[in-house]
């Protein structure tokens, strides 16, 4: 590498960060992304002249590179705390950060609040994340926060609220089950996704797997994964409710299939 830091045009360095979207978009999310994807974000970091959406693209992501690693994801939290309470102050005025703004993979405002407000659930502040949530009015992470909280009354309030204003929400019906541990209400979820809901047949099978009914259960798990077959879990649970049986065949088949991705 050069020992002197070449010096970079505004336009050079959002094509250094377009790279690192491509590089993003078009690779496996593992380890190795992240790292493919460093040298570009260091090059717009290290510029002493740049504008201010091209330095808050490249510092976000940093965060999200960041927050993979045990050792700096508390690094992240603080930087990513950061840069939302910068971009809510009232300063830079809107004219300087509107430069290069639309040739930017920069989230929305709420959007990045989300994203703060998951990284605090991952680290464990769960009541930090619940006010974001709930200022932004994104119910289904709030019902979430409640549940993490063991504040069963609170999220079973919110979903019946919800529920008045969304009376066909299929994925509220299912949370709901999930709160009052009723069959009831998956089957209600799967009866106003019009047969769609893949989340509401894995609920029913879970349940009589529970309950040790592995015929009802295989059935259950057949419709879900007929309509999603991107859950492993599934498949395994699948897999075992027909060795159950004493389905040695159909067992071997789903294993097959789920070595397969689905």
């Amino acid at each position: 590498q050069q020992q002197q830091q070449q010096q970079l045009s505004c336009m050079q360095q959002a094509l250094l960060l377009g790279w690192a979207s491509q590089i993003k978009k078009g690779t496996s999310k593992d380890e190795l992304q992240q790292w493919q994807m460093a040298p570009f974000v260091e090059a717009v970091l290290q510029q002493q002249q740049t504008q201010y959406m091209l330095h808050a693209t490249a510092r976000l992501f940093k965060c999200r590179h960041e927050k993979e690693r045990g050792r700096t994801r508390e690094r992240s939290l603080m930087q990513l705390e950061q840069m939302c309470n910068a971009l809510e102050a009232a300063q830079p005025p809107g004219r300087l950060r509107l430069p290069y703004v639309y040739a930017l993979r920069f989230p929305l405002w709420p959007l990045l609040r989300k994203e703060l407000a998951e990284l605090y659930i991952g680290m464990g502040f769960v009541g930090a994340a619940l006010r974001i949530f709930e200022s932004l009015e994104m119910w289904d992470q709030l019902i979430v926060c409640y549940r993490l909280l063991d504040k069963r009354q609170q999220a079973q309030e919110l979903v019946q609220q919800r529920l008045q204003v969304c009376p066909n929400d299929a994925k509220l019906w299912c949370v709901l089950g999930d709160i009052e541990q009723q069959d009831q209400h998956y089957i209600k979820a799967w009866e106003v996704s019009g047969n769609r809901s893949s989340r509401a047949q894995r609920s029913l099978a879970r349940s009589a797997l529970q309950r040790k009914e592995h015929q009802q259960a295989a059935v259950a798990y057949e419709l879900a994964l007929g309509l999603n077959p991107l859950y492993p879990d599934a498949w395994f649970s699948l897999g075992y409710c027909y060795l159950k049986l004493g389905e040695i065949r159909k067992a071997l088949q789903v294993r097959l299939l789920a070595g397969q991705g689905g």
